[in-house]
């Protein structure tokens, strides 16, 4: 981070020496007068840099480097609360240059470059939450919470959900740029989780159930996303170990029956997308349609709380979870992947 010393400024009469160039008329500023020869060696420097801000040449004032604590912000260690440039001392009169400006020429206001090293910027176009905004969730809860038992929901419903059992916030976040946190739940007596009932009255016909998860591998079934499950109605998208292999699963149940589509996969970081249209429970792992099961006619349960994780037996990352009252489109699927994973 870097502040260029390209200064408004300009000092006012305090002795016979001293003169203003014409062009410098336009800057404003002020110092404080004082014999002391110190001070007026902080005057001439002063009188230097106007100099070059009038001659358009900028001098590096400071340079910061501000890895530590951007890096802290990403792994949730330290909350973002920006950070402030300010000048010291600010107390009035002691000498300091007060850095004021009339001026709209851009060449000559002060100027902060940022520049970022290390890594690689995400590309530009519509964030991730702007992509699954746009395909309308009725719940989108991020899970970038910190030291907090509310997830808060960005869907623009306002649907918070309520954070119990044994949780860890702060964890790295699991998109490939992401510019926030996620969340461990773990597998205790009480496992973690997150429950809302504010989806009440809603998804009764259809549903999408999406996530990113992060796990070392299943040992048994762990329900990442559920609602009513596994009464009539009830759905879940979960990761479980069937015969020493590792699979996903959408499980739809209707009359007693549960309706699964399932897939294999591999530990780690995916993305998981579970749909229900009315007629075809259906399975996405990172962006592609995995599995499909043929199912008419099954009423869904619009009166169940909302769990995301809850069940478990092991501990596992969850990140950017949503739920819609519509199938997603495998085209819209493949798009939230994209926009996750460039």
């Amino acid at each position: 981070m870097r502040l260029d010393e390209r200064l408004p400024l300009q000092l006012p009469a305090v002795g016979a020496d001293d003169r203003r160039a014409p062009d410098d008329r336009a800057l404003v500023g002020r110092l404080g007068h004082d014999p002391d020869a110190t001070r007026r060696r902080r005057l001439r420097r002063c009188r230097d840099l106007i100099g070059d801000a009038a001659r358009g040449r900028g001098r590096r004032l400071a340079e910061l480097d501000v890895t530590s604590t951007t890096q802290s912000w990403l792994n949730g260690t330290q909350s973002n609360d920006g950070l402030l440039l300010k000048h010291a001392p600010e107390a009035t009169g002691t000498g300091a240059p007060s850095f004021e400006s009339s001026e709209d020429a851009v060449s000559v206001q002060p100027r902060l470059d940022v520049t970022y090293s290390g890594g690689t910027a995400p590309p530009p176009g519509p964030t991730y939450a702007q992509t699954v905004q746009a395909d309308l969730p009725i719940g989108y809860w991020k899970l970038a919470d910190l030291n907090t038992v509310t997830a808060v929901d960005s869907s623009g419903f306002n649907r918070p959900g309520d954070f119990a059992g044994a949780f860890t916030q702060g964890a790295p976040g699991l998109l490939t740029h992401s510019t926030d946190t996620a969340v461990l739940f773990n597998n205790a007596g009480y496992d973690g989780r997150v429950t809302t009932q504010y989806l009440y009255g809603l998804a009764g016909s259809k549903v999408s159930a999406e996530t990113w998860v992060n796990y070392a591998g299943a040992t048994g079934a762990d329900q990442l996303v559920s609602r009513g499950y596994s009464s009539n109605g009830g759905w879940a998208l979960l990761l479980t170990r069937i015969s020493g292999v590792q699979q996903a699963q959408f499980v739809v149940v209707k009359g007693g029956v549960k309706y699964t589509a399932t897939a294999n996969v591999t530990p780690g970081t995916l993305h998981l997308v579970g749909t229900y249209d009315g007629a075809t429970v259906r399975l996405y792992v990172n962006g592609a349609l995995a599995a499909t099961r043929a199912l008419g006619g099954a009423p869904l349960t619009a009166t169940a709380t909302e769990v995301l994780a809850g069940t478990l037996v092991d501990n596992v990352t969850l990140d950017e979870t949503a739920v819609y009252d519509t199938a997603l489109s495998a085209a819209q699927i493949q798009t939230h992947y994209s926009a996750g994973t460039k």
